[in-house]
């Protein structure tokens, strides 16, 4: 609701920038907060919240509008990957961090 309201008066590559900034400033806190962190973490939450949400909305109509009429077909391969990848790759990193146990830093 949010969205369509936005785009309606901003550009959506902006709408994705914004999004952008918001994430790099959220994990800016992180850092500069370190164990403060804790503290902020309402305000970070929703500052988080809304720049993914910023992000995601406008990387999906944009790639939705790239894509054409093969939308249906990107977006399923796309989540397709990103299952099997979510599967595989924590199995990799186990494998990489229990060979690697003598290796600091």
């Amino acid at each position: 609701m949010v969205g369509t309201r936005l785009i309606l008066k901003i550009n959506l590559t902006t709408i994705l920038r914004i999004g952008i900034i918001s994430i790099i400033v959220y994990y800016l806190c992180i850092l500069l907060l370190q164990e403060n962190t804790a503290i902020f973490i309402i305000p970070l939450g929703i500052f988080n919240g809304i720049g993914q949400g910023l992000y995601y909305f406008s990387f999906n109509l944009l790639v939705g509008q790239i894509v054409g009429e093969e939308q249906g077909r990107f977006f399923s391969f796309q989540q397709t990957f990103g299952y099997v990848f979510d599967v595989i790759l924590p199995f990799i990193s186990g494998i990489i961090i229990a060979n690697f146990t003598t290796v600091t830093g």
